[in-house]
């Protein structure tokens, strides 16, 4: 996917840095804590399943998880990026307090608005019918994202096609130094 490919060429013009990788849908997970190891985030990278996650999102959840994972790890400048719709109806924690008790810790947010305003599709898992696609309207919230960026001292940006997604993640390459 586009994400996938604008991901990792962010990650490979930053070969020192300690990169990691949060999927995050009804639940967040650390699919790759902070790493060096460009081999292993790229193979994640291209096995994630953007649309598996399905309609309910905890992106609170999911900054708090890699804001706590940088904090931990070694480096001078931490930035946690987040690619999503700026959809929050999941999880526990409110992505606008998660961004600002982030920064407090020296971990800047920096949100980049991916996804149409129509439908997307979404796999989902039916109780009785099993795995089955669903489609469901997915237009990007564009003041969550801003509000959760500016909390966490950085900037929002939408992208809505491959040409904006690769402006935004220079323009967060070249605000982030690198170690």
């Amino acid at each position: 996917s586009a994400l996938a490919e604008a991901a990792e060429k962010l990650a490979e013009a930053r070969p020192g840095d300690r990169i990691g990788l949060v999927s995050f849908g009804a639940r967040s997970y650390l699919v790759v804590p902070p790493t060096t190891d460009r081999a292993a985030l790229v193979q994640a990278l291209s096995s994630l399943d953007t649309g598996a996650a399905g309609p309910k999102t905890a992106m609170g959840d999911a900054v708090g998880l890699a804001a706590k994972r940088l904090a931990e790890s070694p480096g001078l400048a931490k930035a946690v990026i987040v690619f999503g719709d700026g959809r929050s109806n999941a999880g526990e924690a409110d992505p606008v307090a998660v961004a600002r008790a982030a920064a407090r810790h020296g971990v800047n947010i920096f949100a980049v608005g991916v996804g149409g305003d129509g439908p997307a599709p979404f796999l989902v898992a039916h109780p009785i019918l099993g795995k089955q696609i669903i489609t469901e309207a997915a237009p990007v919230d564009e003041a969550a994202l801003t509000a959760m960026a500016r909390a966490g001292g950085g900037a929002f940006w939408r992208a809505g096609d491959p040409a904006a997604l690769a402006r935004a993640t220079a323009a967060i390459d070249a605000l982030t130094p690198s170690d």
